[in-house]
């Protein structure tokens, strides 16, 4: 018997419980269904769409930059950059921006990591690969830009 009202608070017993019973026909069940729904809605709903407009902003900015860094070079017929055109105005703010994105991603991964029992466990998942990679390469491809 699941108590409603008490499994509704923002603890993580009652899906813990689930997920470690490994019993599968539990999540099928309306009242579980709704439960999940319902802690979906008020507490990871808006926290994921925060991360996924602002790794949206990371990237347009990001493509614009590159863009623009592309159209104000301008490159001789050895693939050598004889001048670049581009104005500290329009891409520092755009370089600003990114890093900032990707200043706050990389708090909060490291705060993931911190969660974990250890280290090996934060990167028993790829994508905890790929998101440091990102911050990374980005800062050394800002280093390697000027």
């Amino acid at each position: 018997m699941i108590n409603l009202p008490e499994s509704m608070k923002n603890d993580k017993e009652l899906i813990n419980a689930l997920v470690e019973s490994g019993n599968h026909d539990y999540f099928e069940s309306l009242p579980i269904q709704t439960i999940i729904q319902f802690k979906w809605e008020k507490y990871t709903k808006d926290f994921f769409l925060k991360q996924f407009y602002l790794f949206l902003i990371f990237f347009f900015v990001n493509f614009t930059d590159i863009y623009y860094s592309i159209l104000s070079k301008e490159i001789d017929e050895n693939s050598v950059i004889t001048s670049d055109g581009r104005n500290p105005l329009i891409y520092l703010p755009m370089k600003v921006i990114c890093g900032i994105i990707l200043l706050y991603f990389g708090i909060y991964e490291y705060r993931q990591m911190l969660k974990k029992e250890s280290i090996k466990d934060h990167f028993s998942e790829i994508w905890n690969y790929t998101d440091i990679l990102l911050i990374l390469t980005y800062f050394m491809m800002v280093a390697f830009d000027h």
